[in-house]
């Protein structure tokens, strides 16, 4: 019986790029996409989709805002992605897309112009993503400058290339942040297994497991001598010639269960039950001005 594991692959982050890259075709040829889905804050009322729907479009016809965007989303989501999970990455994004639009309703008190101003772009969830990564490199005691770097690159672009909605993606950071913050916890207090590879079986990886080093301060581990012209299991190459052939490396799992299950949903709900009481309370004190531009 084989006991074997392999990395999670990003399925979520190659399908949010797609979907990006669809939509953003379909503006094209389709009239009327971005003025349906778009977000306006005196829409968001009536038409709470909106909220979601813009992550996915894009300004055209230039494709440099999809560009952008996709390259960034693919960047940092192939790295999340098997780190938090398959669910939670795509909770993470629409959670993120929906506080970075939160985060846009709050400029109508700066202009009046912004309630009827549509956003589009998932530069939000990328900066949630943003945001997760530097949370977690910090309470894992990563490096992280690198990753503010960035951050801090793409808030002064924002600045200085106009019609940037600089506090979307503020919005987006701070959702990332504390997602990332609660993820770097977790896996800094986890219980972890170490399991086979993918094609390995559980006999081949005990047989061949290297012995740890006497220093217990090390992380590294002597391999097992093995023969040039042999493979630790005997196995032969292509043309029937004996041939040195690595097994799968161990993967290293994190082991969970459905408390830990339970608490990951407590706490993505509980971020997205607070979004939900600020959107409440922002449109349950702003409804007259919302139907005043309806009269």
């Amino acid at each position: 019986m084989k006991n074997t594991a392999k990395a999670p692959k990003p399925y979520v982050t190659w399908g949010l790029c797609i979907a990006l890259i669809i939509v953003w075709v379909a503006e094209l040829f389709i009239p009327g996409v971005i003025q349906h889905f778009a977000f306006l804050p005196v829409l968001g009322l009536f038409e709470p989709w909106r909220f979601i729907t813009a992550a996915f479009l894009h300004s055209v016809p230039s494709p440099f805002h999809l560009a952008f965007n996709t390259w960034a989303l693919l960047v940092v989501g192939r790295a999340l992605e098997p780190v938090v999970g398959h669910v939670k990455l795509a909770l993470a994004f629409g959670i993120s897309a929906f506080g970075a639009l939160m985060a846009q309703c709050l400029t109508v008190f700066v202009d009046p112009n912004a309630w009827i101003t549509p956003t589009v772009g998932a530069s939000g969830a990328v900066f949630g993503f943003f945001g997760m990564v530097l949370a977690i490199q910090k309470v894992l005691r990563l490096p992280w400058t690198e990753m503010a770097t960035l951050i801090g690159l793409n808030f002064v672009i924002g600045f200085m290339v106009p019609n940037v909605a600089w506090v979307a993606h503020l919005g987006g950071l701070v959702v990332g942040l504390v997602l990332g913050a609660y993820t770097g916890w977790v896996l800094r207090h986890s219980t972890y297994e170490v399991v086979p590879g993918e094609g390995v079986d559980d006999t081949h990886f005990a047989a061949n497991a290297p012995e740890p080093r006497e220093n217990p301060d090390t992380t590294a581990l002597d391999a097992p001598e093995t023969s040039d012209a042999t493979a630790p299991d005997g196995s032969k190459g292509p043309d029937g010639t004996d041939s040195p052939t690595a097994p799968a490396s161990p993967v290293v799992r994190r082991v969970t269960n459905t408390t830990t299950r339970l608490r990951d949903l407590a706490v993505y709900g509980g971020v997205f039950a607070v979004l939900l009481v600020s959107n409440w309370a922002f449109y349950h004190f702003n409804y007259e001005t919302i139907y005043s531009f309806f009269k």
